[in-house]
This record gives C-alpha cells, sequence and structure tokens, in this order.
C-alpha cells in the first residue's frame, strides 16, 4: 500500500512539472507585450485672445501659450499634432499631454481647473486669431468662461479630461495622463490614430470657470510654447495585441494546472 502511495506521490510530482514546463513554454511563447512610448509631432502652437488690442493677432511665434478668462477678456492656447502612426499589432493603452508652466507661482489661490478638448477639424495655426476663427469661437456654461466650445468641431471629452489647477510654480511640469478608454483623450487619440499615415489633431485648452470663482483669484496662467523653454508634448503608449492563438493556449495551461491542483 506504501509503495503504491509512493507511485502516485512521485507520478503526481511529475506531472506537476510537466504541467509547469508547459506552461512555461506557453507563456514564452506569448508576443512580448512591454510599453512602448511613442511621442506626437509638435506642428505648431498658438492661442487666441478676446482681447480687443489681441482678437486679430496671432501669436503661432510667442514663446508663452497664455490662458485668461476674466470678465469680458479670454485667451485659450491651441496645439496642434501628428500622431505617429501606429504599429501594426499594437494599441494605445495610455495617453500623456505633458505642459511646462511659464509662469511663476503668485500666491493668489492658483488658477482653476483646465478643460482639454480637442478636434481633428483644420486649423491654419500661423493664421488663426479669435476674430478670424471659422466656426467661430464661443463661450459657454458659466458667462465669461473660456470653455473652448466650437459648435459641432470639438470633441468635448472635459467631464474626464480635466488637469487640476494649481499655484504653478515657474518650470513646473503639468501633466494630464489619460488611462480610461471609456472616454476622453485616450479615446479621441485611439479613434483617430491611424496604422498607415500620420493625422493632424488639434487640442484647446481653457479654465472651467471664470477666475474669481471657485476660490482662485489668479490672474490667468501661460505656458512654455515650441518656440519657447520647454515645448507641449503629447506622448502615446502603446502595449502589442495578444494574437488570439497565444491567448488560447495560455487558457489552455492555466486550465491544466487547475486540474493538476484539484487532484
Amino acid at each position: 500500500m506504501n509503495r503504491i502511495a509512493g507511485t502516485r506521490r512521485r507520478h503526481d510530482r511529475r506531472s506537476a512539472l510537466v504541467t509547469a514546463g508547459l506552461i512555461a513554454m506557453l507563456v514564452a511563447s506569448l508576443p512580448d507585450a512591454r510599453a512602448a512610448v511613442l511621442d506626437a509631432t509638435l506642428v505648431e502652437d498658438t492661442y487666441i485672445s478676446s482681447d480687443a488690442t489681441e482678437s486679430n493677432t496671432n501669436f503661432a511665434n510667442s514663446t508663452t501659450l497664455k490662458f485668461r478668462t476674466h470678465t469680458s477678456t479670454w485667451r485659450n492656447p491651441l496645439i496642434q499634432f501628428d500622431l505617429p502612426v501606429l504599429p501594426a499589432g499594437e494599441e494605445v493603452v495610455q495617453v500623456d499631454l505633458i505642459l511646462t508652466s511659464a509662469q511663476a507661482a503668485n500666491g493668489t489661490g492658483g488658477t482653476p481647473n483646465i478643460e482639454v478638448l480637442a478636434t481633428t477639424t483644420a486649423i491654419n495655426m500661423s493664421t488663426v486669431t479669435y476674430n478670424n476663427a471659422n466656426p467661430t469661437l464661443h463661450t459657454g456654461g458659466e458667462a465669461g468662461t473660456s470653455a473652448l466650445l466650437w459648435s459641432g468641431v470639438w470633441d468635448d471629452f472635459s467631464v474626464e479630461s480635466v488637469i487640476p489647477g494649481a499655484d504653478f510654480a515657474l518650470g513646473q511640469t503639468v501633466t494630464y495622463s489619460d488611462t480610461d478608454a471609456a472616454q476622453g483623450m485616450l479615446k479621441f487619440i485611439q479613434d483617430n490614430i491611424s496604422g498607415s499615415s500620420a493625422v493632424t489633431v488639434n487640442f484647446g485648452l481653457g479654465f472651467v470657470i471664470r477666475e474669481g470663482n471657485g476660490g482662485t483669484t489668479s490672474a490667468g496662467w501661460s505656458i512654455y510654447s515650441q518656440e519657447g523653454t520647454t515645448a507641449p508634448i503629447l506622448r502615446i503608449t502603446t502595449e502589442l495585441i495578444p494574437e488570439p492563438a497565444s491567448l488560447g493556449l495560455l487558457m489552455l495551461g492555466g486550465a491544466l494546472l487547475a486540474t493538476r491542483r484539484r487532484d
């Protein structure tokens, strides 16, 4: 009886080793899913201003991109990128919009939250001004806010894509990272990136509420532009999509291991 039990234990150990080896081979056969990072190409950036002295001015050569939302004056940065070509067999899993503050902290409560919008509609960043923008820029929500609402043009995912406001320091890196594909910036990139050619997209930034409300007394904010110290970055993280056959093999290995454990 003891010999039978011993034989069974040795058999079980050998079976477990075989199963473990099989699973190791299955895992090794899966494609390398390590993340790859691709930066979109910054084409041009500018900002538009409703101020009477600036509404006909294009700021594509400015070293800073300015925000403003106070009484009847608002300013909105516009940033244009060419998305990289998506490598075959990969998917976008994370998008980061990286900005650098060009304004020193002033200790007056910081900026309001920052709304991030995007569109694939063509915009000539070298000529666009507040007055010649077509479709026409208009404000939305609370009177005087600088939300970018070009009707029927902007993909408004501001419910999710909001950069928390703060009293940003000069040179501070401000990153909005989106890993939720349900909506927002990540979904926008997933829907528009191409596996065959570069796609041009435009981002628009604006404060969610008017300065002076919501506990802030900020006098606007500015970030560095393409001509400035540190240009905006749109960073795209991709991963390989596991092939169905590989997934099936891995599931089979898991089932074998589960069977061994039950035995």
